[in-house]
């Protein structure tokens, strides 16, 4: 098939197909009547060189000849220059006007026979007979062929017939036009058939192409649908999911053959500030190249996996380790570290790592996991680029990060789960402007929680939603109980993790809680660390959904994260606040100072206000005063509260229980 039949459409190419064997069908039958035709031919001038003008029958003979010759020719050029394959219609035309010539000629010799004194005559009407009936039976392909060398025949044999004006010229011209139209039908019906076979044919085996290719299509379509499901489209590692159930996997041919596993958490240093600074494409082209460093570190065996933006997993299945993964660590760790080039820069990134061992620190993946996270933590706490292994040290930590998971849910359904409350204060009228919700567990075995490890609990155990759920709740809650005493002025802000974002709509949440408790969307703000601002699209999605249905936007810790003032002015947020590691030497650090003084101008520029946290004593509200600084946050405050106990706090007057003497209050301008 021509590369142009094979762009046409499948009927197309079978009409094409059909043509093709009708040319070749009848160029093979041709091989055989034109040689019958010149010798029938010969015979006849042989049989009338008697009767007629031998010039005559010289010149037709050399025509019928000549045209036989011709039409046997061009035959076997067609087939050999590849025609009947790349244009049978044209073959198939030439074949039937091949065809008419020869009957034309035909037909001249009957006139010239008929024309003369012959005793010939009805012998050569079944000569004629007979020369017609071959053509057609050879001819079952192509009736147009047929009909050209019949026709003219068959209208000199009636017209002679009928001439002699007898009735019994009449009977037989009628009969030799019901033969001429019998052939004809003949012709017809077998070409037909023959069309009907060949269709059935090439029908049946483009069905079959069809399925195979469908079959080949739905395979391919399966297969790429199972490599789209099992990597990451970025690095072409193992996903999440991917990567758990190879781990199971490992872990249980370990299992049965007594083998040694390792499972090393890969956390990236600086990659948000190199996607801020430079770009997604430039963080793009840090993760593909850490993930090939990651290849060439390790052997064709292991198996690396993608498991968050810039947190990678490796599993060493080596049947015995013998301690290797610490060579291993050591060599990832200085793979890491060396720059990365991106068009002219070198972006300086590091690594933190931790791993785990089985059967040393857990046998099950979940806690190889856990143990491999918390020697993780501990490398990022010992200042980062370094890597920890898991060691009994850590076991309680783990044991703990267990149970925490395992009871966060009962937490949740009895209300273990607190929120408690801490002020937010307007320097100016020292008034509480606001309210920051903070999560607390006490735990009945192991005291009180850290919130981070109620939210590390939270994500293990698919409850982010569920834990945000209730401390919006909670802060609802209380929005509506501050309202009933007259302070529905203050708004309650909820601390949202980059980790929430994208695994539900916190939109939809905070939009249903607000109904749900009939409070203004005003009342409540949310409260993001800069991080979370590139943690997903659909966080960004949902900030502005969020600042559109009215609720307040703040910026927690702003100073020690990755923002860039773009970023900040393309979400319009209504508070940034300062961290509180700016705050604590502001008394004594010209240099802390200035910093605090460039954030608040950053505030200003951006249309926010600007809030200090951890403040702590009377002459950091007075320089933070002097600062333009108008609102605070910290022990100096109060702490965090309880709801029950913020209420008798606010209803008792807190503003004059704060420790904020007349001569602090003149040296801050107030």
């Amino acid at each position: 098939m021509s590369s142009e039949q094979a762009r046409l459409p499948a009927q197309s190419v079978i009409d094409v197909l059909v043509l093709r064997e009708q040319a070749t069908a009848l160029q093979s039958a041709m091989r055989v009547t034109l040689p019958a035709n010149i010798f029938i031919g010969l015979s006849a001038v042989g049989l009338m060189w008697h009767w007629l003008p031998h010039v005559h029958l010289v010149v037709w003979a050399v025509l019928l000849v000549l045209s036989s010759l011709a039409r046997i020719g061009y035959a076997n050029r067609a087939e050999r220059s590849g025609r009947i394959v790349d244009a049978p219609d044209e073959v198939l035309r030439s074949c039937w006007i091949g065809a008419l010539v020869s009957g034309l000629l035909w037909a001249g010799f009957l006139a010239m026979v008929l024309a003369s004194d012959s005793v010939f005559h009805p012998a050569l009407h079944f000569i004629i007979c007979g020369i017609t009936a071959g053509a057609t039976v050879q001819g079952t392909t192509h009736r147009a062929s047929v009909w050209a060398f019949v026709i003219p025949i068959g209208i000199m044999h009636f017209t002679s017939l009928v001439a002699e004006g007898s009735l019994a010229g009449w009977v037989l011209s009628t009969n030799a036009a019901l033969y001429a139209f019998m052939l004809c039908r003949a012709s017809t019906l077998s070409e037909r058939s023959f069309i009907a076979a060949i269709r059935v044919k090439y029908e049946a085996t483009a069905l079959a192409a069809a399925e195979v290719q469908a079959k080949e299509t739905t395979t391919a379509a399966l297969r790429q649908l199972e490599y789209v499901a099992a990597h990451d489209p970025l690095t072409g590692l193992a996903n999440r999911n991917a990567f758990k159930s190879s781990f199971e996997q490992v872990l249980r041919r370990a299992r049965d053959r007594h083998g040694e596993v390792a499972v090393m958490l890969v956390d990236l240093d600086r990659f948000k500030a190199i996607n801020d600074t430079f770009g997604h494409a430039a963080g793009d082209a840090v993760l593909i190249e850490v993930a090939a460093r990651l290849r060439m570190c390790l052997k064709e065996g292991d198996i690396i996996g993608r498991i968050g933006g810039d947190e990678f997993a490796v599993l060493l299945d080596r049947g015995e380790l013998n301690g290797e993964e610490h060579r291993i660590a050591c060599a990832l760790l200085d793979a890491l570290c060396r720059p990365i080039v991106f068009g002219a820069r070198l972006l300086q990134i590091g690594a933190s790592i931790g791993y785990s061992h089985y059967p040393r620190d857990a046998h099950d993946v979940e806690n190889l996991q856990i143990c491999a996270d918390v020697a993780l933590y501990a490398a990022k706490s010992e200042g980062r680029r370094t890597f920890h292994a898991f060691d009994e040290d850590l076991r309680a930590v783990a044991d703990a990060r267990r149970v925490f998971e395992l009871d966060l849910a009962e937490a949740l359904a009895e209300g273990a789960i607190e929120v408690h409350f801490q002020p937010q204060m307007a320097i100016g009228n020292r008034r509480v402007c606001g309210l920051e919700a903070l999560v607390r567990w006490n735990h009945p075995n192991h005291g009180w929680v850290a919130p981070a490890e109620i939210i590390a609990a939270a994500a293990a155990t698919r409850q982010t939603e569920a834990l945000t759920g209730h401390v919006v709740s909670t802060a609802c809650r209380m929005a509506r109980a501050l309202a009933a005493i007259g302070h529905g002025d203050i708004t309650i802000s909820v601390n949202v993790s980059p980790a929430e974002f994208g695994r539900f709509s916190l939109t939809q949440l905070v939009a249903a809680k607000l109904g749900e408790f009939d409070v203004p969307a005003a009342c409540l703000g949310i409260e993001i660390t800069e991080e979370a601002m590139f943690s997903d699209e659909r966080g960004a999605a949902d900030l502005k959904a969020l600042a559109e249905l009215g609720v307040k936007i703040s910026v927690d810790d702003f100073g020690v994260g990755y923002s860039s003032f773009g970023s900040l002015r393309a979400y319009g947020f209504d508070f940034i606040k300062i961290n509180r590691t700016f705050i604590q030497a502001i008394a004594v650090s010209a240099k802390d100072r200035a910093l605090v003084q460039a954030i608040l101008g950053v505030a200003r520029a951006l249309g926010a206000e600007a809030v200090a946290d951890g403040v702590e004593t009377v002459d950091q509200v007075v320089l933070l005063a002097s600062l333009g600084c108008r609102f605070i946050q910290g022990r100096y405050v109060s702490g965090p509260l309880e709801p029950k106990a913020l209420m008798q706090w606010l209803v008792a007057g807190s503003e004059a229980s704060l420790p904020l003497t007349r001569i602090a209050q003149r040296r801050a301008g107030t």
